[in-house]
């Protein structure tokens, strides 16, 4: 393993994350980052998945901490105060934050995806939609999105809610999630894409492959909870994650965005925000006791972790694609390796 050294944003997310404060003392001794590097960085990922995040953590370091970035960075540009409409809000809206992935199970036939509400409000879901299309931006639009092998967008169905710190499963085949011997037998999901179950909830397919079976590829792919109202040119993303290895890519990996047309009466395509797009993959849940048995699991919120400028595609104004998602979901650490599933248990995360 080589040693990376982190930017300092990424450096300071990441050691409150490990559960580990030994770093500071009663006295309020600063952190070591050298120290912070050398144990944690070699103790937690391989550097192979974070290559992306490293290239592109000077961008998000000076994003993050409100700094300008450096001119020969892409977009870097910021407009003139003295053009027409170069002003900013005097302050932001208020945000209580939105809804998140916290946990992804893609190997076996038991797989699901589990969302939390972190919020203190009881949320309307008919409007959320769960997919593993890297061309879910393009829903509104009138053109039909093509999906390959086992892909699918599914929206939730009328009366769905999620309650204040609560959780919600969803399996990808019902039958499957609750078998005796691969599954969870003694955990009812509370919806399924496929193959429902008693007790569950079907979600409804807005866009499948014709040969059925929608669900998450085993070897990895994109996760995305994203909200559209339905008459808007533009989706919002709500979060995303990518659960697999390195070397996904086509249809199973992250897609930039165009200008899309919704059903509003104008003829007028809205171009999306530029994407970062660069979530890095984690490591494959292919080795270790019993892979058919493990998930990610988040362990930390998005806050000092993403480009939060209020200038994104997500629905609170984050660009989610550029969430540090090395930092805020376990990271494969062999011989170790990923945790048994728990479906159904809200997480911890401070």
């Amino acid at each position: 393993m080589r040693r990376i050294v982190w930017p300092a944003f990424a450096l300071l997310a990441l050691a409150p994350a490990c559960g580990d404060d030994s770093n500071s003392s009663d006295e309020g001794d600063p952190i070591d980052a050298a120290r912070v590097d050398a144990r944690i960085i070699d103790a937690v990922i391989d550097s192979s998945t974070v290559d992306a995040a490293i290239d592109a953590a000077p961008m998000i370091d000076a994003m993050i901490d409100g700094s300008t970035p450096d001119a020969s960075m892409p977009d870097a540009s910021m407009p003139d105060a003295s053009m027409p409409d170069a002003s900013m809000p005097d302050a932001p809206p208020a945000v209580t934050g939105h809804l998140l992935l916290t946990e992804v199970k893609t190997v076996g036939g038991s797989e699901f995806i589990e969302i939390w509400n972190p919020t203190t409000a009881t949320i309307d879901l008919r409007n959320y939609y769960l997919t593993d299309m890297n061309s879910y931006w393009r829903l509104p639009s009138s053109t039909a999105i093509t999906p390959v092998a086992s892909d699918f967008i599914a929206r939730f169905p009328v009366g769905a809610t999620i309650a204040p710190n609560a959780v919600i499963t969803i399996a990808t085949d019902g039958v499957a999630f609750i078998a005796p011997t691969t599954g969870f037998p003694t955990v009812t999901p509370t919806y399924t894409i496929q193959e429902t179950t008693p007790g569950a909830t079907a979600m409804e397919l807005v866009v499948a492959d014709a040969a059925g079976n929608p669900g998450l590829t085993n070897g990895g792919e994109m996760v995305a909870l994203f909200f559209w109202d339905g008459a808007s040119d533009n989706v919002k993303d709500v979060d995303l994650f990518f659960a697999g290895p390195a070397n996904i890519t086509g249809d199973n990996q992250f897609a930039a965005k165009g200008a899309v047309d919704g059903p509003d009466a104008d003829t007028t395509a809205t171009a999306y925000a530029t994407d970062l797009n660069m979530i890095t993959p984690m490591g494959a849940v292919t080795d270790g006791t019993a892979p058919s048995l493990k998930s990610y699991k988040r362990i930390a919120k998005e806050t000092g972790r993403e480009v939060q400028t209020g200038m994104g595609n997500g629905i609170t104004g984050d660009d989610e694609t550029s969430e540090m998602t090395v930092l805020t979901w376990d990271s494969r650490t062999l011989p170790a390796e990923y945790t048994d599933a728990t479906p159904g248990v809200i997480p911890t995360i401070p």
